[in-house]
């Protein structure tokens, strides 16, 4: 069994959605390690180890009260990076995907186009472990009722195109149902959940990398971090990209 947390990430140019895979066996002491980092963010910066670590705000909002003391902008950008680099020494596995906001209606069709390549992709990445292997997938709160209602299509309902024009059999799709995906996704409020906040922080570095940056992301060069989660990404997620972005 594996735990898969997902976060997204977006603005006007792009939708991102980042999963990130921990084995069930290894979850507690991946969880030890990461209240560890929390420890250790506390005896720096004064980080309150109940602060949620939100990327957005974060990276910026100097009085925010995360800390018993005001982090400065430079202390910020330290602690973001010094979480991507302890991630990337996590025993996880991450799949990312990245959409042009544009080519959708709204942010919601964004959102669930994400969702649907999020749950193919964890779905064929456990069938890749071994003929056993199931995952739980597990979201922050917010939208429960798209995320639950897609899940339970998936399970049921999903034609994928052939990458070749056409699959075997001569059919132009097939019904490949995601069935190593076990129960309705888990909704947990990501204040509660140290996973959730690493893979926040995931999620907006992917997107700071996929847009043009901003005077400030350019300054602090939060556009430049993606690369230091190389060592967890997901490859094989599409031979399209070599970081296994998945953009279609």
């Amino acid at each position: 069994m594996h735990l898969f947390y997902a976060d997204e990430s977006y603005d006007a140019q792009r939708f991102v959605m980042t999963a990130m895979r921990v084995a069930a066996a290894e979850w507690r002491d991946v969880f030890q390690r990461i209240k560890d980092f929390r420890s250790q963010l506390r005896s720096e910066y004064g980080i309150k180890l109940k602060t949620e670590l939100h990327a957005q705000t974060f990276i910026r909002h100097c009085s925010d009260g995360a800390s018993t003391r005001k982090l400065s902008i430079a202390d910020r950008r330290e602690v973001f990076e010094e979480t991507l680099r302890f991630t990337s020494g996590l025993p996880v596995e991450i799949i990312n995907v990245s959409l042009e906001t544009a080519s959708y209606s709204d942010s919601n069709a964004a959102h669930s186009a994400a969702l649907e390549r999020i749950f193919n992709r964890v779905h064929t990445n456990v069938s890749r472990l071994s003929p056993s292997s199931h995952a739980l997938l597990i979201f922050d709160t917010g939208k429960e009722r798209q995320i639950t209602a897609l899940a339970r299509k998936l399970s049921v309902f999903n034609h994928i195109p052939s990458q070749f024009d056409r699959w075997q059999d001569g059919s132009r799709t097939r019904n490949i149902v995601t069935d190593r995906i076990v129960e309705d996704p888990v909704f947990r409020d990501s204040k509660q959940s140290y996973f959730l906040q690493l893979v926040d922080f995931a999620a907006f570095a992917l997107l700071k990398h996929e847009v043009a940056p901003t005077e400030f992301i350019a300054r602090w060069n939060y556009h430049e971090l993606f690369t230091l989660l190389e060592p967890v990404l997901c490859r094989a997620a599409t031979y399209r990209n070599p970081l296994g972005i998945v953009r279609n």
